[in-house]
Formats: structure tokens, sequence, C-alpha cells
């Protein structure tokens, strides 16, 4: 543009060119063969598995970190890994304490700088961040559910983060001093913010059997301190389970309840599927076999019901097997003194034997039935004309 700059009087203003000083800001964005470097080691990392753990960390060692900004940017690389992978923490742990051996160390203006010291220190940098992160800016702003997902993810971040450390220092890379003052700090943090309860419980899960070997009297402390907070009714019933299973897994030595998920060969995933492939087969033959247990729709057949036509023409039907009941009473007696059951008429008309119906006859049992009981009337009425007669007499 060739027009120039001219202030409100019309005067046109001379701009002069910036002047570069020896003490400018310069970006730290890495090179072209430093970001290589970074790309090709997030590679091996994302491959790494217990299989082929050997074969990629001696190609993680050929990857070429060969200065201090490299080491800083590549113990970043794994810190994150691990604190992020919960599962592989233990792997990504033993991965560096061979890298603290295996790995040059190298120096700037802050002096030497070996491996081991330079994890160690973004640990504790990290550590001393928790509750004033700066992913913690802004949070208001956000909608509900990216507000949920940050603050998880956080969470998710200081929860490895002390995993971590407890696995260092198991390895001891980290020292005790480092895991008493986080202890202590958590502890401390606790009044103000019931979420750090989380992070403790987890931090001494880790370390609990460690440290207690060599400071029981500070984990006497800890663990006084905890059951004071677990009676008090203002903390929440779920960090007060936390709080009672921590309490029992020491009781019990440090074993946990059941084994921790890890990283597993491939070897151990064929058994469990093998083992796991067995049992439903089993399942399925004693199914097949009908071992398995009855369920309720399984009912016993119904009983086979036959119709009988009897000579009076009238129709009865009776089951293939029928229920006959033990006599009681005088019925017993009969039994038992007569060796056969004498059955009384349970009514007047079962007591009245119909007369057969003669061959063609037309009347059936019924019919008979009625002429048996008029010839019983008549019967009765020419008793009555007898006694009537003889009394005239």
């Amino acid at each position: 543009n060739d027009v120039p700059l001219r202030d409100r009087t019309g005067k046109i203003i001379e701009v002069k060119a910036l002047e570069q000083t020896e003490n400018r800001w310069k970006p730290s964005k890495p090179t072209d063969d430093e970001a290589k470097v970074y790309k090709a080691a997030k590679g091996l990392l994302n491959k790494l598995t217990l299989e082929k753990f050997d074969k990629l960390y001696a190609e993680l060692l050929q990857v070429g970190i060969n200065n201090a900004a490299l080491l800083r940017g590549f113990v970043v690389l794994v810190y994150d890994k691990a604190v992020l992978e919960p599962t592989f923490i233990n792997m990504y742990a033993q991965m560096c304490q061979r890298l603290a051996n295996d790995l040059p160390e190298f120096e700037d203006e802050d002096g030497v700088l070996p491996f081991g010291e330079v994890l160690v220190g973004k640990c504790r940098s990290e550590f001393a961040q928790v509750g004033n992160e700066p992913e913690r800016e802004g949070l208001e702003e956000l909608s509900e559910g990216d507000r949920d997902a940050k603050l998880r993810k956080m969470r998710q971040r200081t929860l490895g983060n002390v995993e971590f450390i407890g696995e260092l220092f198991k390895l001891n890379m980290v020292g005790l001093d480092d895991v008493k003052m986080s202890v202590s700090k958590l502890l401390d943090e606790v009044a103000g913010d019931q979420d750090r309860i989380h992070p403790l419980c987890k931090l001494l899960e880790g370390v609990g059997k460690t440290l207690e070997e060599q400071d029981r009297e500070a984990v006497d402390g800890y663990f006084a301190a905890l059951k004071e907070l677990s009676e008090e009714g203002k903390l929440n019933s779920r960090y007060k389970f936390m709080i009672m299973d921590l309490a029992e897994l020491r009781t019990k030595g440090w074993k946990a309840r059941r084994e921790v998920a890890g990283p597993k060969m491939l070897d151990e995933i064929q058994k469990e599927v093998e083992k796991e492939n067995r049992y439903t087969e089993k399942k399925k033959d004693d199914k097949d076999d009908g071992k398995s247990p009855k369920k309720k729709n399984d009912r016993k057949p119904k009983k086979e019901v036959k119709a009988v036509v009897e000579d009076d023409g009238w129709t009865t039907t009776t089951s293939a097997k029928t229920n006959q009941s033990k006599p009681k009473g005088k019925d017993a007696a009969r039994v038992r003194g007569n060796g056969s059951r004498e059955t009384p008429p349970s009514s007047p008309l079962s007591a009245v034997k119909p007369k057969a119906a003669g061959i063609g006859s037309s009347k059936g049992g019924f019919a008979a039935l009625m002429m048996s009981d008029d010839d019983d009337d008549s019967d009765e009425d020419e008793d009555e004309d007898d006694e009537d007669d003889e009394d005239d007499e």
C-alpha cells in the first residue's frame, strides 16, 4: 500500500521498522528434526505391549534423543501415556526404570539432566498443581456437558499421577520424603475439598505396604486422621466407604480381595478364553443331558382320560390312574376286621339298585331308576292297605 499514514491533522506519520533485540521472545516450537523424533517416539509408545516390549524398547533407545530439549519433551510424552492409561502404568514405570539406566545424561543452562530426575521433577510439578490446574480457567463459561468432561479428565490425570508416583516409589525412583509430603498435602486439603480423599486413598493403596515397612509411625498417623474424618457427619458416604476399604486392606496385610487388572500376555489371554469356552460347553452339555434344574414351566404331563359307555346308555369318564384314598373311621375298622372295604351309601339315590333294562328296551338308566321308585311306592301302599284290613277284622 503506497498511501502514507496520516494523523488527524493530516501530517504524515513515519513508521520505523522493528528492531530485533538479543533477548527477544522466541517461539518454543520444535524444529523439523525434533518433530520427527517426537513423532517416532510417540508411535513406538502407542505400540508398546508386553510381547513387543524388548523389541520396541530397543528401537526407542535409537529414536534420536541426543540433547536436553529432546529429553524434556520425551519425558512429557512418557508421563502423559502413563497417567492416562492406568492399566499399563506398571509397565511404563518399569520402562522408566530401564530408561534411567540406559539413556545418557545431557547438560543445559540448568545443569546435568538425568532421565530419572527429569521424570520425578515432572511428577512433582504436576502434583503441585492439583486443584490449581490451568485447565480450570474459564470452566464457568462452558456448557454443563463440556465442563463435566473437562473435570473428569483432570480427576483422571490426578489419580494417574499419584498412582504413577506410587509405582516409581516401589522401584526406588521416588524418595520416601516425596511420598510423605504428597500424603500430608492431600490430608491438609481434605477439609476444603473432599475430592482429595480419592487420590489420597489411591496413593496409600499403592505405597502403603512399602511405606509401612519404612515408617510405620507415619502410617499410623495417616490412618488415625482418616478415621477421624470418616466419623464426621459432613463426609460423603462414598468417601467413607473408600476409607473403610483402605483400612480393611491394611488389616489383611495389603492384599487386595480381587486381583488388580493389568496388562497380560497373549498366552494368558488365550488360556482364559479356552477356560471360559470349556465352562460354557460343559454347561451346555449338562443342559442337553437334562441335568439342569427344572424350570417352572416344566410341568408333569396331563393324565389320559378315557371315556366308558355303560350298558344303561350313560357315558362316564375315568382317568388312566385313579386316586384311591385311604379309609378312615368306621371304614378303616371294616378293612382291618374283614380284610375288605365296604363303602356305605352316600345318598338315598346311590342305595337304590336300578332294574336292568331288557334287551331292546328304550328306557335307559334314569328311566329304570324312576320305575324302581314307583314300584317301591306301590309296595308301601299295599302294605298300608293290608294293615287297614287287619284292623277292620
